[in-house]
């Protein structure tokens, strides 16, 4: 089953790498064909998926990553001052939140939007990563800063990875690109297993400051899919729960 599970983690990374490039060369073979509109209007859910029922996969059950944590020892395992080394302001900081073990995806994205075309494109991205688990069998920390030294895009946070832990990679990343990324206009947040057009994002934040100027100076604008009025999940076995201590209100 073990070996099973590592062919199809592999399957989906190839197709992963060849949506990726295809949306990349459509992009860029046909630059006078059609656009789609800059943001695309999700239709409402047909049913609430938050409360079902059936547990996920590799969902953390330590019952110490459950509880919430007070990071007063953060520290960062691997630092990166990708930022830094650009001389030019940034039109936008690509942060991914990745699972330490998932280096066939970051692979995928260096292999579909290399740095140097990002920094072309006056970008850059940087891999928010954890500390690895005890348990983790696939990949060990000192291929971890192999990959950093070959490719210098990963961020190193020293709490431990978990699905559970997201919310502090996330504020980890956005604390980074605050204060080592001061220049950029714009932080892009996105997962490892998201599939995503560089060119489209350039060409939506370029309008934006040419139609919105006043909104983007504001240093106030969030885009996003907001789900309104949503209640918290309260069911333990589900991905997304939500204890009563971390939010005790009903929406």
């Amino acid at each position: 089953m073990r070996l099973r599970g590592r062919i199809a983690y592999k399957c989906l990374t190839l197709i992963v790498v060849a949506v990726i490039i295809l949306l990349v060369c459509i992009d860029y073979f046909a630059p006078n064909a059609k656009r789609d509109e800059f943001l695309t209007h999700l239709p409402p859910l047909e049913r609430d998926v938050s409360q079902e029922q059936a547990a996920p996969q590799n969902i953390e059950t330590d019952s110490k990553l459950n509880r919430l944590v007070n990071l007063t020892d953060f520290k960062y395992e691997i630092s990166n001052n990708v930022c830094r080394k650009n001389d030019k302001g940034l039109l936008a900081i690509i942060i991914v939140t990745s699972y330490a073990g998932h280096d066939e995806l970051r692979a995928a994205h260096r292999l579909a939007a290399p740095q140097s075309k990002l920094a072309e494109m006056g970008m850059q991205r940087i891999f928010l990563l954890a500390a690895l688990p005890t348990k983790e069998k696939y990949i060990t920390q000192k291929q971890v800063l192999d990959e950093q030294q070959r490719f210098g895009d990963i961020l190193q946070g020293n709490f431990q990875e978990a699905y559970r832990n997201l919310s502090y990679k996330h504020v980890m990343g956005l604390r980074w690109a605050a204060t080592d990324c001061p220049n950029a206009k714009f932080i892009i947040k996105i997962d490892d297993d998201i599939i995503y057009d560089v060119f489209h994002f350039r060409r939506y934040l370029e309008s934006l400051e040419v139609q919105q100027p006043t909104l983007i100076a504001s240093q106030a604008y969030l885009a996003g899919y907001v789900l309104n009025a949503r209640p918290p999940v309260r069911n333990v076995a589900n991905k997304w729960f939500v204890s009563e201590q971390e939010w005790p209100r009903t929406t």
